[in-house]
Order: C-alpha cells, then sequence, then structure tokens
C-alpha cells in the first residue's frame, strides 16, 4: 500500500526529511480525503454498530507512558458518546474499526516520529470473481507527524479526533432522517468490469439496534478509592462497585473529577464513570 511505504521513508530521513515527508504526505492526503469522501461515507451505511480493534502498541510507547489500554479507551469512549453500539465481535458480521500507531524512537530518545492508521475493514466480494472475498478498507484516516517523549498523551487526543470524525461520518449515513431519505446502499466491490446494478446481492439480517440515550450526566469528585479499585466513594457519599477487570485503572485516580453518566438501553439503565483528566471511564454498580 502507499501509506507504509511513505511512512517507513518519513521515519528513516534526518529531522528536516521527516518534515518535508510529513508534508508532502498530508497535503496529498487532503486531496485524496475530498475526492473519495462521499464513498467512504457511504460505505458505512445501515451498520448497527461498530467492532473496535485496538494494535498492541509497542514495548517503547508503553515504557513512556502511552499504552494501549489508555488508547482502546479513548477511542471506545468517543463511539460511546456519539451514540454508536459498541460490538463484540461475534456481532460483528466480520467489520470491525481498526486503530494502529507506528512509530520511531528518534536517537536521542527525546521524540518519536509517528504514524496513527484509523480504518474501517469489511468483508467483500471481488466483481471479477465473486467466489473470492476478501477483507478491505472501506473509510480511513492517517496522520503522521513528530511529539515530545514528554506529550505522548496528546496522541490520544489524535486519535480521540480521527474517531470523532468516523463517528460523524457514521452517524450522517445511519440516522433516521439519512436512512429513510435514500435507497440502500448497494454492495461495495473490488476491481474489475462493473456488474449490472440488477445482479442480487447477498442481504444479511443484522441484530436490531438498541434505543441508546444519555439521562443524566453528573460532575462529581472521588472521595476515596477502596479495595485497590473495587470501589469508588463520590462526593455525595454514595459508593460505587467497579466492574470486574475495570479495577486497575480505577485505583490510580485519586480524587480526581469525575462525570457520573446515566444511560438508558432498552429501559435499562447503566452508570459509568467518567475520569476527566484522562477520558477514562468505567462501568459501576450502585452499592451504597
Amino acid at each position: 500500500m502507499y501509506m507504509p511505504r511513505v511512512v517507513v521513508a518519513a521515519l528513516m530521513l534526518p529531522l528536516g526529511g521527516v518534515i518535508i515527508a510529513t508534508y508532502a504526505f498530508a497535503q496529498d492526503k487532503t486531496r485524496a480525503k475530498t475526492e473519495t469522501l462521499e464513498r467512504d461515507r457511504v460505505s458505512l451505511r445501515n451498520l448497527p454498530g461498530v467492532y473496535l480493534v485496538v494494535g498492541q502498541l509497542s514495548a517503547d510507547l508503553e515504557r513512556d507512558g502511552l499504552t494501549t489500554e489508555s488508547l482502546r479507551t479513548a477511542a471506545e469512549l468517543r463511539l460511546r458518546r456519539a451514540g454508536i453500539r459498541v460490538l463484540t465481535e461475534e456481532q460483528s458480521n466480520g467489520n470491525f474499526l481498526s486503530v494502529e500507531v507506528f512509530e520511531l524512537k528518534k536517537s536521542d530518545g527525546e521524540f518519536y516520529a509517528y504514524s496513527i492508521n484509523v480504518e474501517f475493514y469489511q468483508p467483500m466480494r471481488l466483481d471479477r470473481d465473486p467466489s473470492l472475498r476478501v477483507m478491505g478498507t472501506t473509510w480511513a484516516r492517517r496522520m503522521v507527524g513528530l511529539i515530545g517523549v514528554n506529550k505522548l498523551p496528546q496522541m490520544r487526543d489524535n486519535v480521540s479526533e480521527a474517531v470523532d470524525t468516523f463517528s460523524n461520518d457514521f452517524l450522517a449515513e445511519n440516522s433516521p432522517s439519512a436512512t429513510t431519505s435514500r435507497p440502500t446502499a448497494g454492495r461495495l466491490s473490488l476491481g474489475g468490469n462493473q456488474r449490472p446494478a440488477q445482479q442480487p446481492k447477498l442481504v444479511r439480517p443484522r441484530p436490531p439496534q438498541p434505543v441508546i440515550h444519555v439521562v443524566d450526566l453528573q460532575e462529581h469528585t472521588v472521595s476515596e478509592i477502596i479495595g485497590r479499585g473495587r470501589y469508588v466513594r463520590l462526593d455525595d457519599g454514595s459508593t460505587w462497585e467497579v466492574d470486574h477487570g475495570e479495577e486497575s485503572m480505577v485505583e490510580g485516580w485519586g480524587t480526581v473529577e469525575v462525570v457520573l453518566k446515566v444511560v438508558d438501553v432498552d429501559g435499562t439503565r447503566i452508570y459509568e464513570l467518567i475520569n476527566t483528566d484522562d477520558d477514562e471511564e468505567v462501568s459501576v454498580t450502585r452499592v451504597r
């Protein structure tokens, strides 16, 4: 693919070369984005939600404070805030939103040259041979640049920005007004001659999308972390149990500002605590 070749070339050049290569790449992608934006967005029609896959970060990035889990949390939080259902792999029908970070640490150890790829993959059939199924990227946003080691958390903001762009395109194609004002999108294809429009296409049943809306957002301060992150006590005296597997994230919060989000999912209320300092989000259940 064109993107990885440009990124590798940029990363291996001296500092000035990185800036020049990055600028040229950005100009090229700006033109490509303008030409393919509508095609990219249309490919997101009739999706019930998104299965999120975050690539494992390098040991260097993890040691310097940017973790795979923090990127996953930031990306998933953006999807949920937009009201997009986050699917499991089993629910995804093979579609997934991929977040990957590629980097090269400069020899002085103070800077990283990086590439962030946020791409949506879908299974497709080749027009020239419909018996062949392939995975193809139908939506993509990529960015490259330089960042200081002490500013690595800003890369989460870059990922969040790309996921926000995806969310806007997803909602534009799947909102009630959008889906009732246009014909259903046809199947995607790669290469070969175009097949006649009347050719039958495979229609897979989609699970019904739940009705989700935010009931309340309350601002609080954490007054106490109990049991190594198992429980959180807020400034109003309420105590909340953290979902299993998320205790280690909460353990390091301290007395931070949080938002208690109340979400209604088909009549069932779900409670989430959001650490406003770094956008970490955990599911909780009130116990007192």
